[in-house]
């Protein structure tokens, strides 16, 4: 009976220990490259990405298109959770990763049109305003789509990889963002309110 426990005993904490193994690989392998060489398919040139000692990358390129592109690339490769958790706020559609907890949530930034508006803002952009929301998505989607990337390990548990962006997508982010600073939005809304109804 002492042999058959200890036998658990050993193949439990082999397995516990291969798990832990296998979770600090993953976490490895998903890190930002902040050396190397890399070959991105939506560069028309070589561009030079230098990480200083805070880890902040400076990006020198030789169009601006590339360095948009450059730009979109690395700041997914840094950020993919919170970019894609933040839009999926944004749009309204958190609920489809993290469940029905999140559907007061979506149908209130729904009501919102955050969303809607960023494709209001899109159709009314001058050409090299959209080139340059373009630019930076290709970069952010040759990031998701890179065969031998393996994406942070939270999107083991939020199901899968992030849709592709667009610019509605980057100004919709954006747009979220800029909401999320004016932190006394709902006091002025109800000031707003009170005035109207008096």
């Amino acid at each position: 009976m002492r042999k058959i426990a200890k036998a658990l005993g050993i193949g439990a904490s082999s397995l516990l220990a291969g798990a832990a193994a296998y979770f600090v690989a993953r976490l490895r392998l998903s890190m930002p490259r902040m050396s190397g060489e890399l070959r991105i398919p939506c560069l028309d040139e070589e561009v030079e990405v230098i990480y200083d000692k805070a880890g902040i990358p400076h990006i020198t390129a030789k169009s601006n298109a590339d360095g948009f592109r450059a730009l979109g690339y690395v700041m997914a490769q840094d950020r993919m959770v919170q970019m894609d958790v933040m839009l999926r706020v944004a749009k309204g559609t958190l609920s489809e990763i993290v469940g029905s907890m999140a559907l007061e949530m979506d149908r209130f930034m729904r009501t919102i049109g955050l969303h809607g508006t960023a494709k209001q803002f899109e159709a009314r952009l001058d050409r090299e305003s959209k080139d340059t929301l373009e630019a930076f998505c290709e970069g952010v989607n040759d990031y998701l789509a890179r065969p031998g990337v393996r994406l942070p390990f939270e999107f083991v548990l939020l199901k899968g990889r992030p849709a592709p962006w667009g610019p509605a997508d980057y100004l919709t982010y954006g747009l979220f963002v800029t909401w999320l600073l004016d932190a006394f939005w709902p006091h002025k809304l109800m000031r707003s309110e009170e005035h109207t109804s008096e």
